[in-house]
């Protein structure tokens, strides 16, 4: 849609390029305002024939004093005679002198109330575009003219025929522009003006309705962002330093750009950029958003093309910024929107259509409490359910509150806090996956109490965790503040409901502060007191209001077993222990 969009606006280009070319040329000679409207029927008609369809004007108003040429209410109707394209007024200043050596300069120009409706059917149906007939006709002006069999004569030396006609313009003023595409697209400007290879936009909208729900349509915690459902408003300023044919250097000055549906909001935008059909190069690229800024030196682009199958492909220098996360809360990730702690970055990023990677990664807190370094990777980004995030942390550091302090940034259920923060200084290495609602976690932790070995995953299909957890020497009582609880080597099983539907259930009929869930543990070794005992079994069961759990030492006629239950994790102490015998039949 962005490329006919481009090729129409060319065309009206040339389309006004033309017109102005004939009517400018007769005016030149007849300057009465009856011959000028008789020469502006002749000149609509014959340009209709051209495009084989309705173009007509109100009136037409020439000054070869002024050298300036006023052009009011052109029409041009498609094949189904709906307007196509309609401008309210066109005013344009010309050089007549350097029309006769075949250059048209527009010293000014100026357009208001353009409007463009623009359509396309479905692929399945046999019709064709609205504004197909507009490229029909540039083709028939390209094609060769036929050959002849009679011998031509040759052209003088002073003959202009075959030259191209040369078209430059100095200053544009455009307001009021509107275009539509199948009523699903929109774009409209305020005001747009061009003068000395400056240009300057105002009130740029664009509004996209695919007229389906939004995506986060009954969906809370979804973000708004919505490419069915843009409605974008935006300005900008920009420096043309270099514009060729196929070449174009240029300097965003700056930019701003609301999507009102999502509310993600870009403060200020700037960059510079050199272009060609198969390259683009950015540098000195600076983005900001209310609390976020981010900048990188350099980037390059190499640009898709269909005919040569030439993929997109992209990469950038070192991107650094910091960022509050609640910035990206509304449009992206709701949970966000309390997340206050400014954080800092750094990232290499490069990619192609469908798959993006991240190198020399670098988040933290700015006081340094927090540092976590890794790489990642995005595949599958244009197949919803096949998208997958993975990332390999290399390192991670949290120092003793730190844990506590991010996760209190999210409005979720907290459970055993306390214990984490006896955890002490944490570090972490491992890997994350994310694939279509189930996320994967794995790796080692190292503890003030001891190393962990983790795997976990969240199921967002049936709304449960489950995992494992391993130790060789993990000082459990110190964390469950049980101080006569020593050293454990275990593997502990678990599986926690996480569903908000059914814990809501459970806690209107039993309350409660537990989670929901189930543990089972082979214990290789503890120490109780003074006592050590090995290759025990332990199970808890929780629904919410009170965990009950059973530990057993297996023996060949006699097994011992000790019962307990607790209703909250900050109060250990208070645990109900009931140790009794169980004999073999």
């Amino acid at each position: 849609m962005k490329k006919t969009m481009v090729l129409l606006l060319k065309i009206l280009a040339g389309l006004t390029a033309v017109l102005a070319v004939l009517l400018v040329a007769a005016f030149a000679v007849f300057h009465t305002s009856a011959v000028q409207n008789s020469l502006l029927k002749k000149s609509t008609r014959l340009l209709g024939t051209y495009l084989q369809t309705k173009v007509s004007a109100d009136s037409v108003s020439v000054s070869l004093l002024n050298q300036e040429l006023l052009l009011y209410g052109l029409k041009v109707e498609d094949k189904q005679e709906r307007t196509m394209l309609q401008m309210e007024e066109l005013g344009l200043s010309v050089d007549l002198w350097r029309l006769m050596r075949r250059e048209v300069l527009i010293t000014s120009a100026k357009v208001g109330g353009l409007s463009a409706h623009l359509y396309k059917p479905a692929a399945a149906t046999d019709s064709t575009a609205n504004y197909q007939f507009l490229f029909d006709a540039l083709k028939r002006r390209k094609a060769a003219p036929p050959a002849t069999t009679e011998p031509s004569a040759p052209a003088p030396a002073d003959s202009t025929a075959g030259q191209r006609l040369a078209f430059r313009i100095h200053k544009l003023h455009a307001e009021r522009i509107t275009m539509t595409y199948n009523d699903s697209h929109s774009v409209s400007i305020g005001h747009l003006h061009f003068a000395h290879n400056k240009l300057d936009v105002d009130s740029l909208r664009l509004v996209t309705d695919n007229h389906r729900p939004r995506k986060n349509s009954g969906k809370p915690h979804r973000g708004a962002f919505d490419p069915g459902h843009f409605d974008v408003v935006t300005s900008l300023s920009a420096s043309l330093d270099t514009v060729g044919i196929d070449t174009i250097a240029a300097t965003l000055t700056r930019c701003t750009a609301e999507d009102r549906g999502s509310s993600l909001s870009i403060t200020d935008l700037r960059l510079k950029v050199a272009a060609n059909k198969r390259t683009a190069r950015l540098s000195d690229v600076t983005v900001s958003l209310p609390h976020t800024t981010l900048a990188f030196d350099s980037a390059s682009v190499v640009l898709p093309d269909k005919k040569t199958q030439r993929p997109l492909s992209y990469t950038t220098s070192l991107v650094t910024g910091s960022t509050l996360l609640k910035d990206i809360a509304k449009p992206f990730a709701p949970v966000l929107a309390n997340f206050t702690v400014p954080l800092t970055l750094q990232t290499t990023v490069s990619g192609d259509s469908s798959s993006m990677s991240f190198g020399n990664v670098v988040v933290g807190t700015t006081d340094r409490k927090l540092t976590i370094k890794a790489t990642g990777r995005i595949t599958d980004l244009n197949k919803k359910k096949q998208l997958h995030v993975h990332f390999d942390v290399r390192q991670m550091s949290a120092q003793r509150g730190t844990p506590e302090l991010i996760i209190n940034q999210f409005v979720v259920k907290k459970f055993m806090m306390k214990q984490l923060h006896a955890l002490g200084h944490i570090a972490y290495t491992g890997h994350f996956d994310v694939v279509w609602k189930t996320e994967s976690f794995a790796g080692q932790l190292t503890t003030e109490a001891g190393p962990l070995t983790f795997r976990f995953t969240v199921d967002g299909t049936s709304d449960y965790l489950d995992g494992t957890v391993q130790t060789h020497a993990f000082e459990l009582g110190k964390v469950m503040d049980m101080p006569d609880l020593g050293n454990i080597a275990c593997t502990a099983n678990f599986k926690f409901d996480i569903s908000k539907q059914r814990t809501a259930v459970m806690r209107r009929s039993k309350g409660g502060k537990l989670p929901i869930g189930h543990v089972d543990a082979e214990v290789e070794e503890a120490n109780y007191k003074k006592l050590k005992v090995r290759n025990i079994m332990a199970d808890i069961n929780s629904d919410g209001a009170v965990a009950e759990g059973a530990i057993s030492k297996p023996g060949k006629h006699l097994d011992l077993v000790c019962n307990f239950s607790f209703t909250n994790t900050n109060e250990m102490k208070k645990t109900k222990v009931k140790p009794r015998l169980k004999l073999h039949r």
